[in-house]
């Protein structure tokens, strides 16, 4: 058998390969394969090194590299010195940038910042797509209808539902069902008929009402299509403010609902697809907004334009609370996949120190950055005004 070596990559500068193998060189898995590949595709001669003072800082020198490059967010970026070519060197648009961290946790001063600075952004987070407040409900709403609701979706969706049920009516009902064991499809049809002992009157009946408005909305709904279908549970419900009360709820409801329209009616499997969804699953690859994601999801993407956040111990290489051992091998994989999503121009930046479960704590350069030798990293740190000024005054003094 013969082995043949793919070494030729057609995305990123040599540079950025050269870099990214410095990181895993003398960490291979196999000693016969020393896994570099090559591109000879000419670029900038080094990869870019931010240090700030933190996380805010880290954030907003992001922001000011992207308007930068796009030449401005607003008519005045000119005159104000935001930017100075006004996007006449390099055309770029929002979606040739890519910010990569290896926590969720990392994205949220980088929102706040890109929201502040009128950065369009967009989370690849499944998280952040299902879990805007009103979508946990809707799906629960549409489980129950379709027939594979369980308990726990009718605890998500209790309030709106039956409001004023009560947690103790809710129990007893609950219980009910599992001393017959009754699925909660089950047993909302057999409450109509057999009441639930002990259960009072008025509860007993909010419940019956709750029954007969699943199977009217299930026969209602049956041939409608699963984008149909969502929109009828948001008009037709009281999640409709849920799903309104802001922009992101807006966009992830959107999101959902073009994710529906690739099931036609049917909602099984697109239920399936919302569990098993993954953080890359949700990135949309046609908008025009700049990408937050982290490191795993970036795997199999690529950008002309990435930074990776927080290369810092504790980040990279990752490590818990608890101290438990983490896989340096793997993590640094990890890594070298991230500088590789890079095509031309690749951002590595740290804070000094970061605000981390209410504590501000002091933070090292990761050693992942350290491995990268120096003459193939520079130092794109902001000076200070007062470091410019002496700068300049140090200038001044040679002539």
């Amino acid at each position: 058998a013969d082995v043949i070596r793919l070494t030729r990559n057609y995305r990123s500068t040599q540079t950025i390969l050269d870099a990214s193998y410095q990181v895993i060189q003398n960490h291979r898995l196999n000693d016969n394969d020393d896994g570099r590949t090559y591109s000879r595709i000419d670029g900038i001669k080094a990869i870019s090194i931010l240090e700030l003072s933190t996380e805010k800082a880290e954030a907003e020198a992001i922001g000011r590299i992207i308007t930068r490059q796009i030449g401005g967010t607003g008519f005045h970026s000119i005159d104000t010195g935001t930017v100075t070519d006004a996007n006449l060197t390099t055309a770029r648009s929002y979606s040739d940038f890519a910010v990569l961290y290896r926590t969720h946790a990392q994205h949220q001063i980088l929102a706040d910042v890109f929201s502040k600075q009128g950065i369009p952004f967009q989370v690849a987070s499944r998280d952040n797509a299902l879990k805007q407040a009103g979508l946990p409900e809707l799906l629960s709403f549409f489980k129950i209808i379709e027939g594979c609701g369980g308990f726990f979706d009718l605890d998500n969706i209790v309030q709106l539902a039956l409001p004023g049920f009560g947690s103790r009516a809710l129990e007893q009902f609950k219980d009910w069902c599992f001393q017959n064991r009754f699925s909660l499809t089950e047993g909302l049809k057999k409450a109509v008929r057999f009441p639930v002992p002990g259960l009072p009157a008025p509860k007993q009946q909010q419940l019956n009402e709750f029954s007969n408005q699943v199977r009217q909305y299930h026969n209602e709904l049956a041939a409608m299509s699963v984008p149909d279908k969502l929109q009828y549970l948001e008009k037709n419900t009281r999640l409709e403010s849920l799903l309104n009360k802001n922009p992101q709820t807006r966009e992830a409801f959107d999101g959902l609902t073009e994710l529906a329209g690739q099931f036609g009616t049917n909602g099984a499997d697109f239920l399936a697809a919302t569990a098993l969804h993954t953080d890359t699953d949700v990135y949309a690859h046609q908008v025009e907004k700049v990408s937050l994601m982290t490191l795993h999801a970036a795997k199999g993407l690529e950008f002309p334009v990435v930074f990776i956040v927080g290369c810092e111990q504790g980040f990279i290489p990752f490590k818990r609370n608890n101290a438990e051992p983490v896989d340096k091998s793997e993590e640094r994989r990890l890594f070298y996949v991230g500088m590789t999503r890079a095509m031309e121009m690749l951002y590595l930046t740290r804070a000094k120190k970061r605000r981390i479960y209410g504590q501000t704590l002091p933070r090292e350069l990761s050693p992942f950055v350290i491995d990268i030798e120096n003459q193939l990293k520079m130092d794109e740190t902001p000076q200070s005004k007062k470091k410019k000024a002496e700068a300049i005054d140090k200038q001044l003094k040679l002539f």
